[in-house]
């Protein structure tokens, strides 16, 4: 469950500088209404929170849900979005260049 964790957090950092790169870049929007508001107010502080809170979460689960089958699947959930986004944001870079 280690591994699915850690893999969770890469792809949050990599959704993260991709989504404030290309919101700053006015190319992508954010699609989560609650990040969309704290994007408005304070894109840096917005990011930070997302860089610190996600992987904070991941290791309170991953500690606390040791050999439970809901933990193992929520992970494999949001490892499974973050992919999504993260070929979106390629779709993004792609046209770019």
């Amino acid at each position: 469950m280690l591994p699915l964790g850690i893999l969770v957090i890469i792809l949050n950092f990599f959704d993260a500088v991709l989504t404030t790169a290309g919101l700053a870049q006015g190319v992508v929007t954010e699609v989560n209404p609650l990040l969309n508001f704290f994007f408005s107010l304070n894109p840096l502080l917005t990011f930070a929170g997302k860089v610190a809170l996600v992987p904070l979460g991941v290791m309170v689960v991953v500690w606390k849900g040791q050999g439970r089958t809901w933990v193992y699947w929520g992970l494999l959930f949001c490892a499974l979005i973050y992919t999504w986004a993260a070929g979106l944001h390629l779709v993004w870079l792609a046209n770019l260049f």
